[in-house]
C-alpha cells in the first residue's frame, strides 16, 4: 500500500505511456487502518482521449459554476465547467493532479499526481469526497488546464465520465519587502522594535500577502568532470533540450535532487548560473543577433521543465533566487574599456547585455521565481566606496549596478532583485551615497558569509539603525562549513628554494621547455606560502569532521534567524563540487602558440583536477572547525561517480554514457544536514 500523506502530493508516474488505464492503490488520509465501507474507487474518463495539441483542444464553456476560490490552505479550489464537447486530456499535458473534497471544500484525499491517460481508476477515496479538483499539467508542476467535477458514489463506486478541462487561472507569486527600524539595547544587543522587523512577503495566485522565511540550498550539481569556467552553458543545468535528438541535457541529473531537496523542507534554491545563450563549443562568442538560428547551432534556451518541477503545482513549492553571473568584463571598467580595441571582450559585453534582459524576461511571470541576484562577489572597495580612489571605475561599477537592477525591475516586477556580495561590511558603511542614487531598485542585499562566532560583525552595518532609509532585507545568499579536512598539513615556498626548483622542474616537464625558460612573473611576492599538492590531495572525512561542521552549522544557522535584519539563508551547499580548485603558484614560460619568441604564457605549478577531489592551496583557517576551507567538501552531500567516467560528461548522442545518463551518485552528510533542516525546523515566524 502507498501511504499519501495530507497535503503532500504523491507522484505516481507509469512506466508506459501506451497504458489505457491506471489504477492507484493507496491508503486514505486517516490512516493506514482505514475501514473499507468508508471508502471507495473512482473512475475519471476522457472519452475524446488526447487531444493533438492544446490549440486543439476545446475551451468553449458552457457553464462554470463558481468563481476561483481557495481553501484554507490557499489551493485554488477549480471551477467547475461544462462543454458541448467530449472531454479531452489537452495537448500539451503529461501529468494529471487531483484533490477530492468534502462537501464544505476541504480536502479529504491528496494531492496525487499520474500520468495523463484517458482513463484513470483511483481507488480508497474516502466517501465523504463530494467533488474533484483536477489540474492538467505541463512537466509533471504547472497547471495549464483546470476542471471540477461533482463525485456521486453508488455502492462504493463513482465515475466521473466526461471532466472539462478549461484554461486554468494564471498560476503567480508576487514578492515585496517590509523593513522597520530597531533600537540598541544599553548592553549593546540588538532588539527589535516589535517581531516582523524584516520579511519578504509573497502572495500567491492573488492571495494574501504571507511572510517568508527563506531556508534555502545553493543548487550547483556540477558532475565530475565538469568545469564551469569552461562548459558551454556556464554552469546552467536548468535549460530545457531544445532539439531531442541532438542535445542530452541536465534535466536527469536535477530530477535526482528535486523532489528530494522538497522532502527535506527546503522552500528555495539558490542557482548561480541561467542564461538563454550558450557560447560556442570552440570558446568563441556567439553573436546575440543571429540567435536562433538552428543551422549554425544556436539555439535559444528556455527553462520551462526545471521552473515547472520546482513550482509542482504550487504544491510545497521550492522557490528559485536565478543567478545571471555576468563576468568582469560588465563590472570593471578597465575590463569594460577595452572592448573598445579588444574585438573579444567586445563581443562578451555584447553577449551579456542581450542575454540579461533575455533571460528575466524569459522567466520573469514563472510562480517559482523569487528573483534574481546580477552577480555573485564582485564588489570591492575600489569599486562600491563613495570614497574610492579610482571615482570614474566606482562611478562605472555602480552605473551598471543601477542598469542592471532597474532591467530586471522593469521586466520582472513582482520579483525582488538583489545581489550576492562578499562578507564585507564596508559595503553598507562606505557607499550610502552610491546606495542612494544608483541602488535604489535593489530589494535585497545577499551576502556571502562564513562567520564560526556571531553575525553582528557581517550585518549590523545593514540594519536601518545604520542604514536609515537605504536598508533592506538581507538574504545570506551562502553560509556553509565545510566537513573535511586534510591528514596532510605540508606547505612550502612555490618562489623560494627547495620549492622553486621543484615548481620549475614540474612546469618544464609539462610545457616541454627547459627549467631556465620558467620564471617568475614580475611583482609576485616571494614569501608566498601554499599548501604542498600533497596537502590538497589529502582530503578526508568522517564522522568526527561532519558532526564538528554540523555543530558549528546548527549554532550559526539559529543566530543568523535571530539577527533582525536577516530573512533567511541559501546554504552552501547541496552538492560537492569537483572544479573549484583556482591553479595557484603561478609562473611565466614561453609561449609556443605564437610567432613572437618573447612572448609568455601564465602556468600554475598546481593545477586544477577536475576529476578528483581537492583541497583548498591556502594554510589552515583557525576559525573553521575543520582547519581548512576546501572548496570541494563544502557539500550538504559527497558525490561519487555511478557508472560512467570523469571524461564522460558530455555525449554526442542520446544512446551515449554521460553524467545526464549517470547522475553521480550522492551521499548525505547526515550529522550536517541534521543540524542545518534543525535549525530551520525550529526557525522563529515573521
Amino acid at each position: 500500500m502507498i501511504k499519501i500523506r495530507k497535503n503532500s502530493r504523491l507522484k505516481i508516474l507509469s512506466s508506459s505511456v501506451a497504458l489505457a488505464a491506471l489504477t492507484l492503490l493507496t491508503t486514505g488520509c486517516g490512516g493506514d487502518d482505514n475501514n473499507e465501507a468508508s471508502v471507495g474507487t473512482v473512475t475519471l474518463v476522457h472519452p475524446g482521449g488526447r487531444a493533438t495539441s492544446a490549440a486543439a483542444h476545446p475551451v468553449t464553456v458552457l457553464q462554470s459554476d463558481q468563481p476561483s476560490v481557495y481553501d484554507n490552505q490557499h489551493r485554488r479550489i477549480n471551477q467547475n465547467y461544462e462543454h458541448e464537447e467530449p472531454g479531452q486530456i489537452p495537448g500539451g499535458i503529461d501529468t494529471v493532479s487531483v484533490i477530492f473534497r468534502d462537501s464544505l471544500g476541504n480536502p479529504v484525499y491528496g494531492p496525487i499526481e499520474v500520468d495523463a491517460t484517458a482513463t484513470l481508476t483511483v481507488q480508497d477515496v474516502p466517501l465523504t469526497a463530494q467533488t474533484v479538483d483536477i489540474d492538467y499539467l505541463r512537466n509533471g508542476g504547472f497547471a495549464l488546464f483546470e476542471d471540477q467535477e461533482p463525485v456521486v458514489w453508488a455502492n462504493g463506486s463513482a465515475l466521473v465520465d466526461d471532466p472539462d478541462p478549461s484554461p486554468a487561472p494564471p498560476s503567480t507569486s508576487d514578492w515585496a519587502t517590509t523593513i522597520k527600524s530597531t533600537r540598541t539595547a544599553n548592553a549593546g544587543q540588538m532588539i527589535a522594535a516589535d517581531s516582523d522587523l524584516t520579511r519578504l512577503m509573497i502572495a500567491t495566485e492573488g492571495g494574501t500577502p504571507q511572510s517568508f522565511l527563506v531556508k534555502g540550498v545553493a543548487y550547483s550539481p556540477a558532475p565530475i568532470g565538469y568545469n564551469t569556467r569552461q562548459s558551454t552553458d556556464l554552469g546552467d543545468f536548468f535549460w530545457d533540450t531544445p532539439k531531442a535528438e541532438w542535445f542530452i541535457d541536465w534535466e536527469k541529473v536535477w530530477k535526482r535532487d528535486i523532489e528530494k531537496i522538497r522532502s527535506l523542507g527546503f522552500n528555495t534554491i539558490r542557482v548561480y548560473n541561467m542564461i538563454p545563450y550558450h557560447i560556442n563549443p570552440d570558446g568563441s562568442i556567439p553573436d546575440p543577433d543571429q540567435i536562433p538560428n538552428q543551422d549554425k547551432g544556436l539555439f535559444l534556451y528556455q527553462h520551462q521543465k526545471f521552473l515547472d518541477a520546482c513550482w509542482n503545482d504550487g504544491d510545497r513549492p521550492i522557490y528559485v533566487l536565478v543567478g545571471i553571473s555576468m563576468p568582469d568584463e560588465i563590472w570593471f571598467k578597465q575590463t569594460f574599456d577595452n572592448g573598445k580595441t579588444d574585438a573579444n571582450i567586445a563581443a562578451i559585453i555584447k553577449f551579456w547585455d542581450r542575454a540579461f534582459p533575455e533571460m528575466v524576461k524569459q522567466v520573469a511571470d514563472h510562480p517559482a521565481v523569487l528573483g534574481f541576484t546580477i552577480f555573485n562577489e564582485k564588489a570591492f572597495p575600489l569599486y562600491y566606496s563613495d570614497s574610492s580612489p579610482e571615482p570614474a571605475t566606482a562611478q562605472f561599477w555602480w552605473s551598471q549596478v543601477k542598469k542592471y537592477t532597474e532591467i530586471a525591475k522593469q521586466l520582472a516586477p513582482t520579483k525582488l532583485v538583489g545581489w550576492a556580495a562578499n562578507d564585507d561590511p564596508g559595503i553598507p558603511k562606505n557607499s550610502q551615497g552610491f546606495l542612494r542614487t544608483h541602488g535604489q531598485a535593489l530589494d535585497f542585499f545577499g551576502v556571502n558569509g562564513y562567520q564560526t562566532q556571531s553575525w553582528r560583525p557581517s550585518l549590523d552595518a545593514y540594519l536601518p539603525d545604520a542604514l536609515g532609509d537605504l536598508a533592506r532585507p538581507v538574504i545570506l545568499t551562502e553560509f556553509g562549513i565545510p566537513a573535511t579536512s586534510r591528514t596532510d598539513h605540508s606547505l612550502f615556498y612555490p618562489y623560494r628554494e627547495p620549492g622553486l626548483s621543484e615548481c620549475k622542474a614540474r612546469i618544464a616537464a609539462a610545457e616541454g621547455v627547459s627549467t631556465s625558460e620558467v620564471t617568475i612573473p614580475p611583482g609576485t611576492d616571494a614569501s608566498l606560502q601554499f599548501a604542498t599538492l600533497e596537502s590538497t590531495r589529502s582530503l578526508f572525512e568522517d564522522a568526527q569532521t561532519r558532526t564538528a561542521a554540523g555543530s558549528v552549522v546548527g549554532r550559526m544557522a539559529k543566530l543568523a534567524f535571530e539577527h533582525p535584519i536577516s530573512v533567511g539563508i541559501t546554504y552552501f551547499e547541496w552538492s560537492d563540487e569537483w572544479w573549484k580548485q583556482e591553479p595557484y603558484a603561478k609562473f611565466w614560460a614561453p609561449n609556443r602558440a605564437v610567432s613572437d619568441p618573447n612572448a609568455k604564457r601564465t602556468v600554475p605549478c598546481g593545477a586544477l583536477q577536475v576529476d578528483r577531489q581537492e583541497g583548498s592551496s591556502s594554510q589552515a583557517v583557525s576559525d573553521f572547525p575543520n582547519q581548512y576551507w576546501d572548496e570541494e567538501g563544502f557539500g550538504l552531500h559527497s558525490i561519487t561517480l555511478n557508472g560512467r567516467t570523469s571524461e564522460q560528461v558530455f555525449t554526442p548522442n542520446p544512446s551515449g554514457v554521460g553524467a545526464n545518463t549517470y547522475p553521480d551518485k550522492m551521499m548525505a552528510r547526515t550529522e550536517l544536514l541534521n543540524a542545518l533542516l534543525e535549525s530551520y525546523k525550529t526557525a522563529p515566524a515573521r
